[in-house]
C-alpha cells in the first residue's frame, strides 16, 4: 500500500483480512498461486498429550460453527464445504 513494490507474496487470509478494511477502489488483488497445501490435523500418540480432549474440543468448535467464525474474520466469506 505504501507503494514501494508493484507485486508481494502473502497468506490469501492475510489479504483479505487486508481489504476488509480498505476502500473498494484501494484493495489489492490476487495475481497468482504460488503454491496450494491442504490443510490437517495430526495429533502425535503420546501418553502426556492429551489426543482425546484436543480431539473432542475440534469436533465441538466445528459443530458449534467457531471454526467458521474463525474463518470468516479473516475473509469475509464462509468456507467451501469440499
Amino acid at each position: 500500500m505504501a507503494g514501494r513494490f508493484k507485486f508481494a507474496v502473502s497468506n490469501e487470509w492475510i489479504l483479505e483480512r487486508f481489504n476488509q478494511r480498505m476502500p473498494v477502489g484501494k484493495r489489492l488483488h490476487k495475481v497468482a498461486v504460488i503454491d496450494e497445501q491442504r490443510l490437517g490435523c495430526i495429533v502425535r500418540n503420546d501418553p502426556n498429550v492429551p489426543v482425546q480432549l484436543i480431539l473432542r474440543t475440534l469436533l465441538r468448535m466445528q459443530q458449534s460453527g467457531e471454526i467458521e467464525q474463525i474463518i470468516r474474520l479473516y475473509t469475509g466469506e464462509t468456507p467451501d464445504r469440499n
